[in-house]
């Protein structure tokens, strides 16, 4: 039995099966021991069971073909296919579909999981039965809901109409280790690699540079920085993640370069909170990215070479601000208003 099957299964779980060489008879038996160990190769565990062989009918070494009963199986309510589900961190999203609506509208919906179950899961809570969720673009909807401040998995918590929707960013830049800011500044030069990358407009070294980063994202050290900056670390290393992915497995460009915003705002959050020990970098903008949303990204030079529109607009784009090893983020301003959870769209 598989690694993830092990939990369905106990001692005297009944098994049935049949065998070609007597092919109108199905026989019973019942598990009698579970090896402790988990092969490495094969990631499976032997399983034993104990059948009433009256007869002599079966022989050793027939090949037979049997079935675990799972009660638990048998009581699932509610499960959605595993490419419903989105991750982030310790949550699990979905998005579903809103009912009677024009246009096509989803909601961002946390859920808790339960067990796997071949190419689904068990959903726990979040789900009604009858709701309709999305198996396939849901990284295209979650990247809408970022854009349009709504409930995403970069963005959990909505603001408010009216309320003070400019950034304010935590300062750790005292507290941070050398070390640490040492290696988000190789995360970084990996980061300008796949830049360059997408300025040349070339989409398959943009996969391979993406892959590069990730690399070097999961070398980074994070119990190196503690408490709130800990916290905040792991919220930007998720989106950092999640993005990155996607450039990885993308192979139009142009999808590529949407997600390397979304890379890119993260990156930015991360090297002005936590500094960087030495060199230059500037954060660069383009006011035309995405029909004129706009979208930022970091360079090592001062030169605009710009990443979202290649040799198209190579020079379009401005800078924005310089960080080095004295940069400081500017203190928060007393927010007008409260955030608000749990935003419908």
């Amino acid at each position: 039995a598989y690694e993830d099957d092990l939990p369905h299964i106990r001692l005297g779980s009944q098994i049935t099966f049949t065998t070609p060489a007597i092919p109108d008879q199905i026989f019973t038996a019942r598990v009698s021991f579970i090896d402790p160990l988990i092969n490495p190769q094969t990631r499976a565990a032997a399983i034993r069971v104990t059948v009433n062989n009256l007869g002599g009918l079966l022989k050793p070494e027939m090949l037979v073909y049997g079935t675990l009963k799972n009660q638990q199986a048998a009581s699932v309510a509610l499960t959605v296919p595993k490419s419903a589900v989105l991750w982030t961190g310790t949550r699990s999203v979905v998005y579903v579909k809103l009912p009677d609506t024009t246009i096509p509208s989803f909601e961002f919906r946390e859920v808790q999981l339960g067990d796997r179950l071949g190419d689904s899961y068990q959903i726990i809570s979040g789900l009604e039965a009858g709701e309709e969720v999305v198996t396939n673009g849901n990284f295209a909807i979650d990247a809408a809901a970022q854009i349009n401040n709504q409930a995403s998995m970069m963005n959990k918590e909505v603001l408010l109409k009216d309320a003070d929707h400019s950034e304010h960013l935590p300062d750790y830049t005292a507290s941070t280790p050398i070390a640490f800011k040492k290696q988000l500044l190789e995360l970084t030069h990996s980061y300008l690699a796949l830049k360059d990358a997408l300025v040349a407009t070339d989409p398959e070294q943009a996969s391979t540079l993406a892959a590069t980063m990730m690399d070097k994202l999961a070398q980074v050290d994070m119990s190196l920085v503690k408490g709130d900056a800990h916290l905040y670390w792991m919220e930007q290393q998720e989106a950092l993640q999640a993005h990155g992915q996607q450039i990885v497995e993308l192979t139009d460009v142009e999808e590529q370069r949407r997600q390397f915003d979304f890379l890119s705002q993260a990156l930015i959050k991360t090297i002005k909170v936590f500094g960087i020990p030495d060199d230059t970098l500037y954060i660069q903008h383009c006011p035309m990215a995405f029909d004129n949303e706009g979208a930022e990204w970091i360079s090592s030079a001062e030169q605009i070479r710009n990443p979202y529109f290649g040799d198209q607009m190579l020079s379009c784009g401005i800078v924005q601000e310089t960080i080095d090893k004295n940069y400081k983020n500017p203190p928060a301003a007393m927010p007008s208003a409260k955030l608000m959870a749990g935003h419908k769209h």
